[in-house]
């Protein structure tokens, strides 16, 4: 199975019941968009494929939490391993999953948004 198989079979695991019926070709194209957001996110001299289980699942948890973000209806909870995220605190769920996903991941991505750098003055 290729990488964006393997992510949409995780990622429809993760959502187990809480996906409609017209999901997965959605889910799919958006499974593809998490591969490549977070592949041009590692860095340099990361492999996906050395720690690909995690890369996976970190992929799934990216996809679903764009699926909540942009389908009509947001998911209701999605469950990561022993795990239950369900929109709390005024965070929605996507937040929650896109968080999650870049914790799988620790080490492996390059910061995504504003960092302090120290400038030489």
């Amino acid at each position: 199975m290729d990488m964006i198989g393997e992510v949409l079979a995780r990622a429809a695991l993760f959502a187990n019941q809480s996906l409609p019926e017209t999901a997965p070709r959605r889910l799919e194209t958006l499974c593809a968009l998490a591969v490549e957001e977070l592949s041009a996110r590692l860095r340099p001299g990361a492999d996906a494929d050395a720690f690909r289980e995690r890369f996976v699942s970190a992929a799934a948890a990216l996809a679903l939490s764009m699926y909540a973000a942009f389908s009509d209806s947001e998911l209701d909870e999605v469950k990561v391993g022993a795990v239950t995220l369900r929109r709390a605190g005024g965070r929605s769920l996507a937040d929650r999953l896109r968080a999650l996903a870049e914790e799988m991941l620790p080490g492996e991505l390059r910061e995504n948004g504003f960092a302090f750098k120290e400038v030489a003055g």
